[in-house]
């Protein structure tokens, strides 16, 4: 009998979790040039800044389905960064008092976080946004991706042992 190989080649388990690593690596990519964003009544997902952002806003201010993109070339107000923290802001309430200090302080905010920080200060305590950072998306899918193959492997190898073994008449 020939020996035992994993013959990734021939797995679809590999291909797929190859295709969806470079798809991932792709979006990461495209959203440090540029924001896109589906949106829907409360809700608001968007992929920008290293990172997919997923907002609800409690007036149900984004109106009916409705998707989009900002153009290349376009920098974002806040600092970037490679890699961005993950991170939950949650709106405080607060008043909008002056409108022209909250805009210069915006446009000085050194991080993606901060932004998201001073955009909800005044947002409803029932609007949120999660940063979920696509090195994160990335590391987790290849760890489940890593995991499933070395099962995959676990359970050739016991197939072929079984396989081997003299039937007992």
């Amino acid at each position: 009998m020939a020996p035992l190989t994993l013959q990734l080649h021939r797995s679809l388990l590999f291909w797929s979790g190859l295709l969806v690593i470079a798809f991932l690596c792709w979006a990461w990519r495209d959203s440090t040039m540029r924001s896109s964003h589906v949106e829907r009544w409360a809700w608001l997902i968007s992929s920008q800044s290293s990172a997919i952002s997923l907002n609800y806003s409690d007036n149900g201010r984004y109106g009916p389905l409705n998707a989009g993109q900002t153009l290349p070339g376009i920098r974002p107000l806040y600092g970037r960064e490679p890699l961005p923290p993950l991170f939950f802001v949650r709106g405080s309430g607060l008043p909008l008092n002056d409108g022209r200090a909250y805009s210069v302080e915006m446009q000085n905010a050194p991080s993606q976080r901060k932004y998201r920080e001073i955009i909800f200060r005044h947002r409803s305590p029932r609007d949120w946004v999660l940063f979920i950072p696509y090195w994160l998306i990335i590391l987790t899918t290849a760890l489940s991706w890593v995991g499933l193959l070395f099962w995959r492997a676990g359970r050739r190898k016991r197939k072929m042992r079984n396989a081997e073994l003299p039937k007992a008449e």
